[in-house]
């Protein structure tokens, strides 16, 4: 934007001569903070400067509008300020401005532009209000906003924007904002729980909703069941057990054989002289035979079935991928007793 051929030719006549009046000095020192922000070095003057502190002013604008003309915004702009100490027109504002705006410091530029055009509008310097308010309007329409909302937990936070704390009143509002990147950082408890880098663009709205994510609580254990659970045993197990149990009843009613058999053997012996036993002793006789023969295939049948049982469980138990099975397992009966008596006993190794 180039300053206006006509405004240009009036510029190191009034930037100079326009006087201050007091509803000006009220009003600045009412905005005196946004002053500080745009301006940087200037300040509102004293005294009355003198008349070569006046002639140093416009050499001091003059150069600036030549650098200003050259693109050098940078150092046109300190130009302006140091002309500003001096004595503040609605110029040299208008100018400030407008360097700002090319620096992309558009939200320092729009509020000098408004400030331009309430000075030009109390010292009647129409030119300069026309101008003002059309690169305030312009700029308005170019000018990047940002919206800033809380999220889910994110009520209590501490909300900074570029390292300024952000009011209450401007969550959900768009601000105005430089176009580039801007860095939102929520801090609760002094920790930092939310950060967010956004970029805006030209004529753009960007939204940032702070969201603090809260640590939630594990779900409870479920319940335990009381209730016992029945125990599990293998199909295999269940033929071992079998067959132990059928072994070990089997041995206990054929030593109770043996001991009706016993039983028989001394009523014989008590009744018998030597060898020769009375024909009524017979039927005796017999029963004792009986008793012996039913002993020894229960007790034997008892001893092999019992055997079969363990060896099916202790193969049960060795079976395992890192155990492997019993080299061999060997059963062997043989009848009469221990002690040479009817009976059995069962031999082996596993």
């Amino acid at each position: 934007m180039l300053f206006p051929l006509r405004l240009m030719r009036n510029c190191s006549e009034r930037a100079l001569t326009t006087p201050r009046s007091g509803q000006w000095l009220a009003r600045l020192a009412l905005s005196g903070a946004l002053v500080c922000t745009c301006v940087g070095t200037v300040q509102p003057a004293i005294a009355a400067p003198t008349a070569a502190e006046l002639k140093e002013a416009r050499a001091q604008f003059q150069a600036g509008l030549a650098l200003e003309a050259a693109g050098d915004y940078k150092n046109a702009l300190v130009k302006f300020n140091e002309v500003a100490a001096v004595r503040q027109t609605p110029q040299v504002m208008f100018h400030i401005a407008l360097c700002l705006e090319h620096l992309g410091r558009w939200t320092e530029a729009l509020g000098m532009y408004r400030m331009t055009i309430d000075r030009a509008r109390e010292d009647s310097a129409q030119d300069v209000l026309e101008n003002a308010d059309q690169a305030r309007q312009k700029l308005e329409a170019r000018m990047p906003r940002l919206k800033i909302i809380r999220g889910k937990g994110a009520a209590g936070a501490a909300v900074d924007l570029d390292g300024v704390r952000i009011g209450a009143a401007s969550f959900g509002a768009e601000m105005p904002a430089d176009p580039g990147g801007h860095r939102v950082v929520a801090t609760l408890d002094g920790k930092e729980v939310f950060a967010q880098t956004v970029v805006l663009k030209e004529g753009r709205v960007e939204t940032v909703s702070v969201a603090v994510e809260t640590a939630e609580a594990p779900p409870p254990p479920p319940p335990s069941d009381p209730t016992p659970k029945p125990l599990s045993i293998a199909p295999s197990q269940r033929t071992g057990y079998v067959f132990l149990g059928a072994g070990i009843t089997s041995i206990v009613v054929g030593g109770m054989f043996v001991k009706l058999r016993n039983d028989t053997i001394d009523q014989l012996d008590s009744q018998c002289v030597g060898n020769h036993c009375s024909e009524a002793l017979e039927d005796t006789s017999n029963r004792g035979k009986i008793y012996m023969m039913a002993a020894n295939a229960l007790l034997g049948a008892g001893v092999i079935s019992a055997g079969i049982g363990t060896v099916i469980l202790l193969q049960k138990d060795t079976e395992s991928p890192s155990k492997p099975a019993p080299a061999s397992s060997q059963v062997g009966l043989s009848a009469g007793g221990p002690d040479g008596g009817p009976g059995a006993t069962l031999w082996g190794n596993f």
